[in-house]
């Protein structure tokens, strides 16, 4: 960020965690989700 103010997050997670093939074949409407995973500092 170039507005130099402290972070307040780290990410856990470098790229966003997809449904698995056995997640969607039970429920189709997951296939959009995008899990991402932070902690608070």
């Amino acid at each position: 960020c170039r507005c130099l103010k402290e972070e307040k997050v780290t990410l856990i997670t470098k790229k966003p965690i997809q449904t698995s093939e056995e997640e969607l074949r039970e429920n189709p409407r997951a296939r959009s989700a995008k899990l991402r995973c932070v902690e608070k500092i």
